[in-house]
């Protein structure tokens, strides 16, 4: 959930709500940089400059420095065209999210007894799908759906009838993109996440 259903939930709900696109690919692009500073705080990783209060300083001035440079693109003011702080924070919860999940990763795979990636993949995907599928039934079938979460009104309050207007095209695209953009994605995800920890594995995931 952390690393799939909810962050990608609130990128599109940043976007609904006012985000512009350049700020958001940027706080996107910024994930590993989360990431380290997550693992520095909870996984205490190796500093390069062990045992020195000096070195430990210069990551953390590092990694702010990072920061720094990550949200002066977000605020610069092509950027920052009629954006939304409400968007903004959204897209901010799903980076400290899919950050989080993969420190919370590395910290499983350090212990002894670990599930393998194919697994941990697994599992992923189906309590992923689960949820997709709970809240699409509570929010779609129902015609509920927030405008924020449908900008673009392809619901329109008619449950799921938008499926008739979906090509064969159109479905052949889906398909592709659930087996090439997720299921063998995350498959090498877990297996980066075993052999090469969450920030190295997370800077692999933006490039």
């Amino acid at each position: 959930w952390m690393n799939t259903v909810l962050p990608y939930s609130l990128y599109a709900a940043a976007l609904g709500k006012g985000e512009s696109v350049s700020a958001a690919s940027a706080l996107a692009g910024a994930t590993p940089v989360f990431t380290a500073g997550l693992a520095m705080l909870v996984l205490k990783l190796p500093r390069v400059h062990r045992g020195t209060e000096r070195g430990a300083a210069q990551e953390w001035r590092g990694l702010l420095l990072g920061l720094s440079g990550v949200f002066l693109i977000v605020f610069r003011r092509g950027s920052w065209s009629q954006g939304s702080f409400e968007g903004l924070g959204l897209q901010l919860m799903g980076v400290l999210l899919k950050a989080s999940a993969a420190c919370l990763t590395q910290a499983k795979n350090s212990r002894k007894q670990r599930a393998s990636p194919l697994l941990q993949a697994l599992v992923q995907a189906l309590s992923g799908a689960g949820l997709a599928v709970l809240l699409s039934l509570s929010l779609d079938a129902t015609g509920r759906t927030p405008h924020w979460l449908d900008p673009m009104e392809l619901v329109d309050g008619k449950g799921y009838g938008f499926l008739q207007r979906v090509s064969r095209w159109q479905w052949l695209c889906l398909l592709c993109l659930s087996l090439l953009g997720s299921c063998l994605v995350y498959l090498l995800q877990f297996f980066l996440l075993a052999r090469v920890g969450a920030v190295r594995q997370s800077l692999m995931d933006q490039l």
